[in-house]
């Protein structure tokens, strides 16, 4: 079955243990400054760790 995200389609991989979903856009989207709901490229990423404090005292150093 076909994976699809607000209608339009999606591909949800593992690499590496890690999730990776890579969406589409509809084609008459276009970048306004200041307006977020409208932003092409990487949206967000995250990071699974075993201990929150030690992975924020590695990021802060």
């Amino acid at each position: 079955m076909a994976k699809t995200w607000q209608g339009l389609p999606r591909c949800d991989m593992k690499l590496g243990g890690l999730t990776v979903l890579i969406s589409t856009v509809k084609g008459d989207l276009q970048e306004t400054a200041g307006d977020h709901s409208a932003q092409l490229g990487i949206n967000h990423f995250g990071f699974r760790v075993d201990d929150m404090d030690e992975a924020c005292t590695e990021l802060k150093a």
